[in-house]
């Protein structure tokens, strides 16, 4: 009876051991996960223009879809803007909306949202599952 006693509180024990191990390693992942996320948050959003080449000219179309309608500009006799689904036409209507300050300001947030953080906790889910 000792020696079932003996055997059981030595397996709980090492259960135990084996949990606190695995929850130390889990937690450290998500830290080293968190901190890199963060670092490279920091450097995406402290540049200024992205090297796409594309760039200029996707945001050139945001400024013209953001102030097509507005009295006082002629977008509407030189441009047609063209909303068929395209690859960037939620990026179009993104930059392009008004709750952000500057069509700049909504390039930042949009890149910062999809390519730094969803990107990388996509790719995690993913590998988890």
């Amino acid at each position: 009876m000792r020696t079932f006693l003996f055997v059981s509180s030595f397996i709980i024990f090492k259960m135990r051991e084996q949990s606190k191990a695995a929850y130390r390693s889990k937690t450290l992942f998500w830290v080293i996960f968190v901190l890199c996320l963060s670092m490279h948050t920091i450097l995406i959003a402290s540049i200024r223009l992205y090297p796409f080449l594309d760039t200029p000219n996707h945001l050139a179309m945001a400024t013209i879809y953001r102030y097509y309608g507005q009295p006082g500009n002629h977008f509407a006799d030189y441009y047609l803007i063209d909303t068929v689904l395209k690859p960037n036409v939620f990026h179009l209507f993104f930059c392009g909306s008004t709750i952000f300050p500057s069509v700049e300001f909504a390039n930042k947030v949009f890149y910062l949202r999809i390519y730094i953080i969803l990107l990388p906790l996509s790719t995690l889910l993913c590998l988890i599952s």
